[in-house]
């Protein structure tokens, strides 16, 4: 946020004098929350971008010399357009999909007022403000009846990534694609109003290829006034759905649980002391007890005092009540929200190897080598995907997932996932099986079905949970 604001004054399309939106505004841009806006307002503010005034909208103070300052926006763009390009096709692959979904949720009525809300489309930067696309607004709200804030955030993430400064002087592609193109969102409204999946998913992927076409010519343009260095390369597009989730405590009490359930703490071990785990993990002494306090609620270990930590795997003792802790209960929901989403991307990101699958089976060769414990077979399965996919966006958001799937590590000792254990792994036995007969359709249909087995298995178990 604070990139996007700052190179929009330094390149002159938020001028001296102009004023910015409102903090509420800005939340709804850029999909974060107050607390976020009110710390870049300030970052902006201190390193002299704009001035502020008790209950006055930020101005910007700022003074650029227009062409300087398009200069510099232009080969910072132009630095970037793989990613901007890269992001759009991430947004063409996954958001078929998931506006689907969404709109499952949907009345009739309700994706009638969405669709109404999206027009007239608003790109326009104005003199003194800006706003929000109305079809952006509109896709945002209806991702939201998918109940999955993943589904916000990472479309919010690619959109940023993907949207490309106008520069006075040169034509505006988003102005050119409403233009030639028509209102293609209401097509695509129409379309889940049907019930037509073929028809919603083919849609939503025109609408942003068909944005590609007519950037990369405006790209072209800029690229031809403001050549640039081929070595020069700008930022990957990244995304981290742990921002604003994640505390240290949970976050080593969830590595330590990984070690547990890889063997590397076995049954019966004394775990290393506080002070050991403190130079671990370069953490203070309360930071540590609070992550064994974690895990002795989850049952697996037993501290004793003057005695240490011990693993006590053969004799856990499971307190449903431990889903009402803070930390679990927004890990739990943080995991199935994941699990959730990976069954859409999976299948999306094995599709994009298939010309290339013999990068997945080494891959997951190689992972093989490096994972133990039971479970380790669906790690390396998973690792072998993630590092075939070549597209960068597409690959950052599988990245982010699986590591929010270790957010759910505790159900490998209780619930579902024990209960389970057969078929969830004979779902990994079938994916390496389809590996080795380079069988691309097999090996995505299992690994997806692994996930939301999973999913519905855990929902079943905290349903029950919640009933004791």
């Amino acid at each position: 946020m604070y990139r996007d604001l700052a190179d929009k004054i330094t390149c002159g399309l938020l001028r001296y004098g102009d004023v910015l939106p409102s903090m509420n505004d800005l939340c709804t841009r850029y999909n974060v929350g107050i607390r976020t806006v009110r710390d870049v307002v300030a970052a902006l503010k201190e390193d002299g971008f704009i001035v502020t005034e008790e209950r006055k909208r930020a101005t910007v103070s700022y003074r650029a010399n227009l062409e300087d300052g398009i200069a510099v926006g232009a080969r910072s763009l132009i630095a970037r357009r793989s990613t901007v390009l890269e992001s759009l096709q991430t947004l063409e692959l996954l958001m078929p999909m998931m506006l689907w979904r969404a709109a499952r949720s949907c009345s009739v009525e309700e994706l009638d007022a969405l669709r109404s809300s999206a027009y007239p489309v608003d790109y326009e930067m104005r003199s003194g403000d800006w706003r929000v696309s109305r079809s952006s607004v509109a896709q945002h709200e209806l991702l939201k009846k998918a109940d999955n804030p993943l589904f916000v955030e990472c479309f919010a993430s690619l959109e940023l990534a993907s949207i490309v400064p106008v520069y006075p002087g040169y034509a505006d592609p988003y102005a050119e694609a409403v233009e030639r193109s028509g209102h293609v969102l209401k097509d695509v409204f129409d379309a889940l109003k049907l019930g037509s999946y073929e028809q919603a998913c083919g849609e939503i992927s025109y609408m942003f290829a068909d944005m590609a076409e007519y950037i990369v010519p405006y790209l072209d343009a800029l690229e031809a006034d403001y050549p640039i260095d081929d070595k020069v390369s700008g930022l990957p597009y990244t995304w981290n759905a742990r921002a604003g989730r994640e505390y240290a405590y949970a976050q080593h009490a969830r590595d330590v649980i990984s070690r547990i359930a890889s063997g590397e703490y076995a049954d019966g071990d004394l775990l290393p002391s506080i002070a050991e785990f403190a130079e671990m993990y370069d953490a203070s002494l309360s930071t540590i007890q609070k992550t064994l306090e974690m895990i002795n609620a989850l049952g697996i270990v037993e501290t004793v005092n003057g005695c240490g930590t011990r693993v006590c795997l053969s004799n856990m003792r499971f307190d449903p009540r431990f889903f009402g802790e803070p930390s679990y209960k927004r890990d739990t929901e943080v995991f199935l929200a994941a699990l959730d989403m990976m069954g859409i991307v999976l299948p999306v990101a094995v599709k994009t190897t298939a010309g290339r699958f013999e990068d997945v089976v080494e891959g997951v060769a190689c992972a093989r080598l490096a994972e133990t414990g039971e479970w380790a077979g669906q790690g390396a399965l998973m690792k072998g995907v993630i590092g075939a996919v070549r597209l960068q966006p597409l690959r950052a958001i599988m990245e982010e997932l699986n590591e929010l799937l270790f957010w759910g590590n505790f159900f490998v000792f209780f619930g579902p996932t024990r209960e389970n254990k057969d078929t969830l792994l004979g779902l990994s036995s079938d994916a390496y099986a389809a590996l080795e007969k380079r069988d691309v359709q097999a090996f995505s249909a299992s690994m997806t079905d692994y996930y939301q087995y999973m999913l519905v298995a855990i929902k079943a178990f905290l349903s029950q949970v919640e009933r004791q």
